[in-house]
């Protein structure tokens, strides 16, 4: 199952762009490289021809990413709808894949590997690192979303209540994620500045009008299928839990508007 992880890397490692920029990155000299499809990548010093390969690598990453994603939800599909294990398992394998190939340009920032001499400061390798962590949480969390509904939507198509309970936890764990990503933009934030304490105030509320949000998201997610489900089977039992569901999501949701209206949250 890891191939469809190692073969992309393994062709980036060897295609003649790579090797190329390298040879010109060692010996500092000049020149130009192919990459794939017939781009031209202009190499000057040393340090330029670092930042082509460090492009190439980003392109290349990104493109595989994508690829990867949108084949990992196709299999996911077919996997969940015939409810094979296997599939599943291959699915959640390539959609991960995919997940740290689209991070790879993050990551590259934070080592500082496409500024050519450029040495960052403390304070802005430290916010560096927030920003791949929370891209990585962001991308996870995505993918935690995609899954926890084509769980919910299928759970509805198959009458099976159990995938609504996968559903469920993919969902929390996806609210969980962006929740992540909010604190950490909001540490991000206040990294190297002055302290002021009523920006503190103001950005805290913030991340607890995001995080009151993506559980709101959850909850309302949860309600419309426990209504779906209950109008089918006419059972007033999930009727009545799709409403309580829908009602808490959009309280939640609320929150972080009414924490902005009071002024105790920032606007974004």
């Amino acid at each position: 199952m890891l191939k469809e992880f190692y073969l992309p890397l393994g062709l980036l490692l060897n295609s003649n762009a790579y090797r190329t920029g390298s040879q010109n990155a060692n010996s500092g000299g000049s020149g130009s490289a192919t990459w794939i499809g017939g781009a031209n990548i202009s190499t000057g010093t040393g340090a330029s021809a670092a930042n082509d390969i460090n492009n190439v690598l980003l392109t290349f990453g990104s493109a595989v990413g994508a690829v990867l994603v949108v084949v990992a939800v196709i299999k996911l599909i077919m996997a969940i709808s015939s409810e094979q294990a296997v599939g599943k398992q291959q699915g959640a394998m390539m959609l991960a894949s995919g997940i740290f190939f689209l991070s790879i340009s993050a990551v590259v920032k934070t080592l500082g590997m496409g500024s050519g001499t450029t040495v960052n400061s403390a304070s802005q390798m430290a916010k560096n690192v927030i920003d791949v962590i929370c891209t990585m949480c962001t991308y996870a969390g995505g993918g935690f979303a995609i899954i926890g509904f084509l769980d919910l939507i299928l759970a509805t198509a198959n009458e099976a209540p159990e995938q609504k309970l996968n559903g469920a936890k993919f969902l929390g764990g996806a609210a969980g994620l962006f929740s992540a990503n909010a604190l950490g933009t909001t540490i991000k934030s206040h990294i190297g500045g002055t302290v002021d304490t009523n920006s503190i105030v103001l950005d805290t509320g913030l991340f607890l009008g995001k995080m009151a949000s993506y559980i709101g998201a959850v909850f309302v997610a949860i309600g419309v299928w426990y209504l779906i489900n209950g109008i089918r089977t006419e059972e007033s039992k999930d009727r009545d839990a799709g409403v309580r569901s829908l009602i808490a999501g959009v309280a939640l949701i609320a929150a972080r508007f009414i924490l902005y209206g009071i002024g105790l949250a920032a606007k974004s």
